[in-house]
């Protein structure tokens, strides 16, 4: 391999005479070195690889480098994985005590068994919109949770719980098709509409220090998820919905905590109540909980019912 110094910038250098190995991951940078040899240098830019590769005159495939020189907007940039085995995996997650969607892919990855680099991305405004602004420049839809399998973009936290459930052979999902379907009905309906319940009892509200009491419409909105999950879980040999915890269970999570933590009445509900707890309980739920409630609360402007004061959060029995 011969290096000569690169015609534009001094201090780098032009690579010419180096193997790729012909895989699709490296098809990209193929082209381009067969396009232009004379001007390739030794690092190849993120703004066209959405990655940064350093060229080392003895390898013969590029070696992911940390942080692009060039692009200071590659922050969140996703890196391919040193070595070889199993795939190298980042996880870009959300605020803790604000992102319920990163909690459910969190908690799947983790009970999967996967081991991830994970990178907090701050959600909370202003910093959000030039943080997911980052993110849109290697994962379109610009949210968090973003899974990222050897530079591959796996986005959405529902498409990210099925990937690690493939990834330990099903194991989050029941083994029985029925059952298994039942489950996967809970976590489309949590991702398609469920999140709306009581949708002034944000995620973050659960982390407030002082708490309003439920208004009665929103009791009735928990009376018709409970009445559903009771009849779950009296079929279930528990502790949870399917028996082991599943990705109905973590994609529940979330609902679980807002609600109990406004000290909804399980009472009638003895079964759900049960299954809160073990939910609750759970090693992984507590490790996230642990670090969440260890952030600065999220004020959301509506939390509060219109025409109530704050005299309410003060004093709970107002209203």
């Amino acid at each position: 391999m011969e290096a000569d110094a690169h015609p534009i910038h001094p201090g780098r250098v032009v690579t010419e005479g180096f193997r790729l190995r012909k895989t699709p991951d490296n098809a990209p940078l193929r082209s381009l070195l067969e396009k232009d040899r004379a001007r390739c240098d030794a690092e190849f830019c993120c703004s066209v690889f959405k990655e940064c590769w350093n060229v080392p005159s003895k390898w013969q495939e590029p070696e992911p480098v940390k942080q692009c020189h060039r692009d200071e907007s590659c922050e969140f940039v996703p890196q391919r994985a040193e070595g070889a085995g199993m795939p190298g995996l980042k996880f870009y997650s959300g605020t803790k005590n604000a992102s319920s969607w990163a909690m459910r892919a969190w908690l799947a990855l983790r009970a999967a068994g996967l081991q991830f680099e994970e990178e907090i991305v701050d959600i909370r405004r202003p910093q959000r919109f030039r943080n997911l602004a980052r993110v849109a420049q290697f994962s379109p839809p610009a949210m968090v949770p973003v899974l990222c399998v050897d530079g591959v973009v796996i986005s959405d936290s529902l498409a990210i719980m099925e990937y690690a459930n493939d990834m330990c052979e099903g194991r989050l999902l029941p083994a029985d098709s029925l059952l298994r379907g039942q489950a996967r009905s809970l976590v489309a309906w949590q991702h398609s509409g469920l999140s709306g319940i009581c949708g002034r009892i944000s995620f973050e509200s659960a982390f407030y220090p002082l708490k309003r009491k439920l208004a009665t419409a929103e009791l009735a909105e928990c009376r018709r998820l409970f009445d559903w999950l009771e009849r779950l879980l009296r079929a279930s040999p528990g502790p949870f919905l399917f028996g082991a915890v599943s990705l109905a269970d973590f994609a529940l999570t979330p609902a679980v905590i807002r609600l109990t933590r406004h000290d909804v009445d399980l009472e009638a509900w003895h079964a759900v109540g049960e299954w809160a707890s073990a939910i609750l309980d759970h090693p992984l739920v507590a490790e996230w909980m642990r670090e969440a409630d260890a952030q600065p609360p999220v004020w959301l402007e509506d939390y509060l019912i219109p025409g109530a004061s704050l005299q309410e959060l003060a004093d709970p029995t107002v209203g």
